[in-house]
């Protein structure tokens, strides 16, 4: 890939690699490429801090055996539930059913190990020409919608609505300020400003998304 290729440089990848030596090769070779390695994470736990923390980060590249108690895909549910991430799986896995339990996660591409630059290349610019063509406006905002909670979810329903804090928080039995703190990481996990009525202007505009 050339460096000047708008499909490169702009991208922030995070690598989920429990071997530190591997984990720097392939980094190595992504910034050779153009990419930018947003950070490396080398356990299930600092990846999902990495991912709930930051909202810069366009890839993950998962390793399936993390040599932990959850491997990369339970890692996969949690960050395609949670926040909305695209991933490759990177594997040296012969077995069937892990392979098949893999593929129910839906990940955009496979690097087998040992791993090749220009296998690499190819599995980058094909994932990101995919999720170039799936993220819309409209694909983009469903891919947010489903980094929510199913609270969350149920409180952006009652704000479509027209509902207020205090009367969402009736509904639900709950109180007004553990609503606001709903408000809050909704507001945050659909990359809005944190004006008082971005959320707000937000609901309006994709309401169909919302109660579809």
């Amino acid at each position: 890939m050339n460096k000047n290729d708008p499909l490169s440089n702009s991208k922030s990848i995070l690598i989920v690699e429990d071997e530190v030596l591997i984990a720097e090769r392939l980094a190595a070779i992504l910034k050779s490429l153009g990419y930018a390695v947003f950070a490396m994470a080398h356990s299930y736990d600092q990846a999902l801090h990495i991912c709930y923390s930051t909202a810069s980060i366009d890839l993950v590249i998962l390793d399936i055996d993390l040599n932990s108690e959850k491997n990369g895909i339970d890692l996969s549910r949690k960050i395609k539930e949670e926040c909305g991430l695209p991933f490759i799986f990177l594997t040296s896995s012969t077995e069937s059913d892990t392979l098949n339990e893999a593929q129910k996660q839906l990940p955009y591409a496979y690097l087998s190990k040992p791993f090749h630059e220009f296998e690499i290349n190819a599995a980058l610019q094909i994932t990101f020409a995919l999720i170039d063509q799936y993220h819309t406006p409209d694909n983009k905002n469903k891919s947010l919608i489903e980094r929510l909670t199913k609270t969350e979810k149920q409180v952006l329903l009652k704000i479509s609505e027209g509902l207020t804090t205090k009367e969402i928080a009736t509904t639900y039995e709950l109180s007004p300020s553990t609503i606001k703190n709903h408000r809050h990481n909704i507001t945050k996990k659909l990359e809005l400003s944190a004006g008082s009525h971005s959320l707000l202007n937000w609901v309006i505009q994709n309401r169909n998304l919302i109660i579809g």
